[in-house]
């Protein structure tokens, strides 16, 4: 199943899996250039089982993707998300792309997150940037993503144009 091959990522997605069981509520950032795979290894993490045991129903991605510049509060999120169901109980967010609607101003992006946390103080919150300093500094566990060894990126590919290379 594609959407839940790691494809070289094992060990950052074993890393982050380690953080967000470990701490109660977890705060994670994954950050590397565009195409290493962050999104990937997001929905990797959501993907493996204890994640699955811990949270349950309780798993909600966003993405930030083209969100519009500058004036989106982190509180719109509740018109997204389920905010009240995420509240008090376990829960995991997993937000996307956190800087495309502050780069312009990145301070804003990680103060929009404290924001968050303080709104759903249960949660667990995994995020990808493309590498927002100040976004990164306030998750005390921060994964870096480079780009894939060679192996890892025939393997995937191979696994997704199957025919290539067999001429």
């Amino acid at each position: 199943d594609l959407l839940h091959a790691s494809f070289g990522r094992e060990s950052e997605i074993a890393l982050l899996e380690r953080s967000v069981l470990g701490r109660f509520p977890a705060r994670a950032m994954i950050y590397g250039a565009f195409g290493v795979g962050r999104t990937h290894t997001l929905v990797g993490l959501a993907a493996r089982t204890e994640i699955q045991a811990r949270f349950g129903g309780r798993i909600a991605y966003i993405s930030l993707r083209g969100a519009p510049s500058g004036d989106m509060e982190i509180s719109a999120l509740s018109g997204i998300v389920d905010t009240d169901h995420l509240r008090d109980k376990p829960a995991l967010l997993l937000i996307d792309d956190l800087d495309e609607p502050w780069r312009s101003e990145r301070v804003q992006a990680a103060s929009q997150l404290d924001q968050l946390a303080t709104m759903l103080p249960a949660a667990t919150i995994v995020a990808t940037t493309r590498g927002s300093r100040e976004a990164v500094e306030r998750f005390p566990d921060a994964i870096a993503l480079g780009p894939l060894a060679e192996a890892a990126a025939i393997d995937m590919m191979t696994e997704l144009a199957p025919g290539i290379g067999q001429f």
